[in-house]
């Protein structure tokens, strides 16, 4: 018996590849951007109304943006700590060091902090207790 060769993987390269359905609608779009140094994959349902995106930006963040009738908003996660933003684009949670050099939660409403763990209220000094004796 003769051994089969085995070929080097096939490789397609582009800048971007669109996948359609049977039907010929866009399901698939996987995009390496330009020069800018944005690139993304985008995810889209079978109606086109719904898509996921998950993409970089140029300075390194990653991003994963939902849009669909009952949930749309954006989750961006970075060193600094994971955001997420409401419909209109304004921040929802934060989660990490996104504001200062202290890890924390933050809320928001209306793009307003409303919560933030921890307080930002110093702790109250307790009374130094006294050393035990040595019996």
């Amino acid at each position: 018996m003769s051994e089969k060769r085995r070929r080097p993987p096939r490789q397609i390269e582009a800048s971007r590849i669109v996948l359609r359905d049977a039907l010929g609608k866009v399901r698939i779009v996987l995009d390496a951007g330009g020069d800018n140094g944005f690139a993304c994959i985008n995810l889209f349902a079978k109606d086109g109304r719904n898509s996921v995106v998950v993409g970089t930006q140029p300075n390194g963040v990653v991003v994963m943006s939902f849009n669909d009738a009952n949930l749309y908003g954006m989750l961006t996660l970075s060193r600094a700590g994971i955001t997420l933003r409401s419909p209109d684009g304004r921040l929802a949670v934060s989660l990490g060091r996104i504001f200062d050099d202290t890890d924390s939660i933050t809320v928001f409403r209306d793009g307003r902090p409303v919560w933030r763990s921890p307080s930002t209220r110093r702790p109250k000094k307790t009374a130094k207790s006294k050393p035990r004796r040595k019996s």
